[in-house]
């Protein structure tokens, strides 16, 4: 119950954020943004690069720095390996290193962001604009779905974790290629703070299948113009 009081309040809040923006904008429907890409979450600890795809809209109007787009991520499975200690059948009183495998579920991030062009736009439109942008993140689904290590070991001292809720921190820095006045290729790279919370797991320490990380994102965006 307090995780899905907590998300709640989250999206409440970038409710009332995004209705207080459409109000100041509500006699002009130009610099409405819709990005297609796909970003490359640079994970430690076992799980490589996995590479998600998302799609955005946001608002990015000519006469202002600021501009916020919206993302809805969707990560397809991904494997991971980690070693821990656990006991064994034979010598219940020694611990072993063994090796753990396993495969997460497909995991769907809700990200909210906020941009700020580092050129003035006030007379014309730049060919090459780059940005810099804070954001957060929840993790709307995912898990892992199955793990795997040799028969004849228990008590491990680390465990994939169960259940709980994820949210995150992001910033970082990027740029935009205007090709034309309605499309433009994104590239921007930051870093995600992930928190991992109310992790149902008896072990002395659990392994998170979304942590922090470095993430690098490659999009084609296309922007309405001013009306």
């Amino acid at each position: 119950m307090k995780k899905i009081q907590t998300l709640a309040l989250i999206l409440l809040a970038t409710m009332v954020a995004q209705a207080q923006y459409k109000k100041a904008s509500f006699f002009s429907k130009g610099g409405r943004t819709y990005e297609l890409g796909t970003t490359a979450h640079v994970m430690s600890d076992g799980k490589g690069a996995p590479l998600g795809f998302y799609f955005s809209w946001g608002r990015d109007k000519t006469e202002s720095h600021f501009f916020r787009w919206t993302e809805i991520v969707v990560l397809p499975p991904y494997k991971y390996q980690f070693q821990t200690l656990a006991s064994t059948l034979d010598n219940p009183g020694n611990k072993e290193s063994i090796s753990v495998s396993g495969k997460s579920s497909t995991h769907v991030v809700y990200n909210f962001n906020v941009g700020y062009h580092l050129l003035d736009r006030s007379e014309d439109e730049k060919k090459i604009l780059p940005f810099v942008f804070l954001g957060f993140n929840v993790v709307l689904a995912g898990n892992i779905k199955e793990e795997n290590y040799s028969s004849g070991y228990y008590d491990l001292e680390k465990e994939g974790a169960g259940d709980g809720f994820s949210l995150g921190v992001r910033g970082g820095a990027g740029v935009l290629f205007n090709l034309t006045e309605k499309a433009a290729i994104k590239l921007a790279a930051g870093y995600n703070y992930q928190f991992n919370f109310g992790v149902d797991n008896y072990s002395t320490s659990t392994y998170d299948i979304f942590t922090s990380h470095p993430l690098v994102s490659l999009g084609i965006r296309f922007r309405l113009l001013e009306e």
